[in-house]
């Protein structure tokens, strides 16, 4: 099991207002873009305001995932009434610009997490199926999701300040619990007569002699030839004309 710390990057915020609240939710281009910190939620004063925060982050190789934690670091809670924070799917542009602001999805990549549960230090989201899901798809290559208020999402028009303001940069990073996958090694060992047996496997093989290989887990000569677990195989008294040689993979 392997843990990793990811640091957010292209990470910010769009923010539009409008007197007409659909309007506001609905638009497809911002009219703000804030990179100095990551706002997210909803505002009415003497017109509708939504912030939507973006982040992107470098998913490591993985064969299987079993946590991921989204850490924020509070920077200001402007809120008068709480609201819930979805973690959510974007395909936003690298950098951010005003046109992504519609580049957002609805479903939550998170358990519940309330505005009322805000610090001023350290805030963890905790991934939920959906979320984990998401970060495996993206192993190996980057993952681009959005913060917005749960309101903003059922299209609810708030009725004063909802909104939270957390540090942009690296204070916004994942944590990521995985299985690594499998790292696969290909060595060559010559038996007696000049037998060269190609090995692709993902531990450690000995060799134990003049003609002798010993392989530690269960392994299938190409050809049909099934090895048990620590089972040695004499190379020099199984060839016959390059009989056996090929390659020995996992089954």
């Amino acid at each position: 099991m392997a843990v990793s710390n990811v640091n957010a990057s292209n990470d910010g915020s769009l923010y539009l207002n409008n007197a007409d609240y659909a309007t506001v939710r609905n638009a497809s281009v911002a009219s703000s873009l804030y990179t100095t910190g990551i706002f997210v939620g909803q505002d009415k004063g003497a017109v509708y305001a939504i912030y939507r925060g973006f982040l992107t982050f470098a998913i490591p190789e993985m064969s299987d995932i079993t946590s991921c934690v989204l850490h924020l670091d509070g920077s200001a809670d402007y809120s008068t009434t709480d609201f819930d924070l979805y973690i959510v799917s974007s395909t936003y542009s690298n950098p951010l610009v005003l046109e992504d602001y519609d580049l957002i999805g609805s479903t939550p990549y998170n358990d519940t997490w309330n505005s009322s549960s805000y610090s001023a230090g350290d805030n963890a989201l905790t991934f939920n199926a959906t979320g984990l899901a998401a970060v495996l798809a993206a192993q190996g290559t980057s993952l681009r999701f959005a913060l917005r208020s749960k309101k903003d999402v059922d299209a609810t028009a708030p009725t004063n300040i909802e909104a939270l303001k957390f540090t942009a940069g690296q204070n916004a990073y994942l944590t990521i619990t995985y299985t690594e996958p499998p790292i696969e090694e290909t060595v060559e060992a010559t038996g007696e007569g000049g037998v060269e047996v190609g090995i692709s496997l993902t531990h450690p093989i000995e060799a134990t002699g003049e003609g002798e290989v010993s392989v530690g887990i269960p392994v299938e000569v190409a050809g049909g030839i099934a090895l048990s677990n620590s089972e040695i195989i004499t190379l020099g008294s199984l060839y016959l004309n390059s009989e056996i040689s090929g390659l020995i993979t996992r089954y």
